[in-house]
């Protein structure tokens, strides 16, 4: 703490011709005086008071750098107000080792996304995987132009709890990925390698054909009215070839006169389609022929004409119904070939906070609804090799349970757990979750909110009912966790207004004991011809939830101001030491006692002080000190100290005496 110069008047000694009673109290009163002036003995700069002008003006400075440290020694004392920081609740059985290097690392990039894998770590006390990034542009012949370098590469948002992780990608760029795992105490373990490991994706269809000097047919159902030179388009509507003139698209023109180009007037080496009524039976001038009959190709195969085209020339034109089950794989498919606006499934994608309901559903929230007189207990279970927990849920993962006891409302609303959610507006998603009620139903529901989640406006989407009794679909069960519970999903296009919220409810109960469970919830873009939604995924969120934060693994340069209030801070959570000196000024205090801010005021600067009418300080400095029962005290002003008697009469002045 920087000292003040405040340019006060020293006090003056007790003079030895007082009694010894009055004597021993100025002393005493004396030294106290001195004390709170920041004199008097070595530790001053310690004990001097504090006015009220420093604290606004901002001159209380409070060391930051001790936060960390008292929390770390509250947490070592057993105090329960930092609980819930990563500790592993049964500490006799705590074992944390040091994190190992990734083995086994490899990353494939198919369409938009790179998946990277590697062995979970054998190491005990392994709490998450870090995914860091380096892109660079490629050369025309695909070389990287950036080589591989840690200091350059960007931490991707969202940690790896697994041992997969999946991030999008743009077309034709190259990237460098490395890992390294971190144990539940925040050591980081070595890098996957030092120059990490690098693919690079595919350019699209139309950057591959023009690298080839190629050009596409395209279909429109509307002829543009721009075009390029030597650009072709095929008009769907009139069933017409259209090709840019240079002001405009037209059809393509000329005629041939009838029977003026024989077979003969071709080069060599070169023979066309030969028209034919009716399938040779023997070898014509052309190999290939047109059967005007059947308006069918036909080709020679050293044995006769046959339709029949081999697999391998097949290009376009294929339905369902030509293609054998099975036929088609991924070592079939080109990679970047298919965009997701031709899956039927969702993108895989998973962009909600916390997916996995980590730490009691951080960063969701519950609503009762209208559920009476219900008493709503929810639970969040964990990996457990018990029947109706979740065997197979990852380490930090929760399920859901919510029961109902007592007696309440038949038909009613409460949920499980909620969401706000910003969505893009026009833009298709796909919301699914694993669930199920017992002696209940339960849905998943999506509405439509005013900006800023101002208020409810409408239901968008809800899913199907599952449980029970009633309406619910029975089928499925959590006995086994998510190995044999139901999913449901729906498609719903998002508001104009850009603000959903995702609501988990249960809306009957058959009797007390009612409950349900709910798990693995996924909100992923989609297009709007998708039936299915993609495969839960816990790997390319876009925000961090609390399940995938090690304690003291965040600091203040990461947070946005005004980000944290009120509302956010636990009670009891900030005490004197955690609390940067300036940081709180006058104007940001609202307490109805001074004591409410410190059990020592210190010193204090403005207006005046009335303690109980025993002890005042006027505005102009002057201290009076009166018994409550008698005029005995004192007065001391910036030019004397007057002490009084019992009759109120003038015993001791020391200073100015008229």
């Amino acid at each position: 703490m920087t000292m003040v110069n405040r340019n006060q008047t020293a006090i003056p000694s007790v003079p030895n011709s007082v009694s010894a009673d009055v004597r021993n109290f100025l002393l005493a009163l004396r030294n106290s005086v001195v004390v709170l002036q920041g004199g008097g003995n070595q530790n001053a700069a310690l004990d001097r008071a504090v006015t009220l002008r420093e604290v606004k003006e901002g001159k209380l400075q409070l060391a930051a750098s001790s936060v960390g440290k008292a929390i770390q020694e509250l947490k070592k004392n057993g105090d329960d107000s930092v609980k819930g920081l990563g500790e592993d609740p049964d500490k006799t059985k705590r074992i944390v080792e040091a994190p190992t290097a990734p083995t086994q690392f490899n990353v494939d990039v198919g369409l938009t996304t790179a998946t990277l894998t590697w062995d979970y770590p054998a190491y005990r006390g392994h709490a998450f995987t870090e995914v860091y990034r380096q892109a660079t542009a490629l050369t025309a012949d695909g070389r990287p132009v950036n080589g591989p370098s840690f200091a350059a590469a960007n931490h991707i948002r969202g940690y790896a709890v697994g041992s997969a992780y999946t991030d999008s990608v743009d077309y034709y760029t190259g990237y460098y990925y490395w890992i390294r795992h971190v144990n539940e105490d925040g050591a980081i373990g070595p890098l996957s390698s030092t120059d990490g490991v690098f693919v690079k994706s595919s350019r699209t269809i139309k950057d591959e054909l023009r690298e080839q000097n190629l050009s596409y047919i395209e279909p429109v159902d509307k002829v543009p009215s721009k075009g390029t030179t030597g650009q072709i388009v095929y008009d769907t509507v009139n069933q017409r070839l259209l090709s840019w003139d240079g002001s405009k698209f037209a059809p393509l023109t000329g005629s041939i006169a009838d029977g003026s180009v024989g077979i003969a007037s071709f080069a060599k080496n070169i023979t066309p389609v030969q028209l034919v009524s009716g399938v040779p039976s023997s070898r014509q001038a052309s190999d290939v022929v047109m059967d005007t009959t059947s308006g069918k190709l036909y080709r020679w195969d050293g044995h006769g004409y046959t339709a029949a085209v081999n697999a391998p020339d097949v290009i376009g034109q294929l339905t369902t119904g030509q293609i054998a089950a099975g036929a088609i794989g991924t070592s079939q498919l080109a990679a970047g070939a298919i965009t997701t606006d031709k899956l039927a499934i969702g993108s895989g994608v998973n962009l909600l906070p916390n997916p996995i309901l980590a730490n009691r559903a951080a960063g969701w929230f519950t609503d009762d609804g209208t559920k009476g007189s219900w008493v709503v207990n929810r639970e969040y279970l964990t990996k457990s090799p018990n029947n109706w927990q979740p065997k197979d849920a990852l380490p930090t993962e929760c399920v859901v349970k919510m029961t109902l006891t007592g007696s309440g409302p038949t038909n009613f609303w409460c949920d499980a757990a909620a969401i706000n959610v910003n969505v893009t507006p026009g833009e298709w998603y796909m919301l699914s979750g694993y669930y199920r009620g017992y002696q209940s139903t339960c849905q998943m529901l999506v509405e439509r909110y005013a900006e800023n989640h101002a208020s409810y406006q409408e239901l968008i989407a809800e899913t199907q009912l599952a449980g029970d009794v009633g309406s619910g679909n029975p089928s499925g069960s959590f006995v086994n966790g998510f190995r044999n519970a139901p999913r449901y999903f729906v498609k719903f296009c998002a508001p104009d207004t850009g603000c959903v919220s995702i609501r988990v409810r249960m809306l009957y109960a058959a009797q007390s004991g009612a409950h349900m469970f709910f798990g693995r919830p996924q909100l992923e873009k989609c297009s709007e011809h998708a039936t299915q939604p993609g495969a839960w995924s816990n790997g390319g969120v876009t925000e961090i939830h609390g399940g995938s934060i090690i304690a003291d693994t965040i600091t203040t340069g990461k947070i946005v101001a005004g980000v944290i209030g009120a509302r956010e801070l636990a009670a009891g959570s900030i005490t004197a030491e955690k609390v940067r000196a300036g940081a709180i000024t006058a104007d940001k205090m609202a307490v109805s006692k001074l004591s409410a801010v410190s059990s020592n005021l210190g010193d204090i600067t403005g207006g005046s002080l009335n303690i109980n009418n025993r002890f005042k300080v006027a505005s102009d400095g002057t201290l009076t000190m009166r018994s409550s029962t008698s005029n005995v005290g004192m007065v001391v002003t910036n030019e004397s100290i007057i002490v009084y008697d019992e009759a109120g009469r003038v015993r001791v002045r020391i200073g100015k005496l008229k």
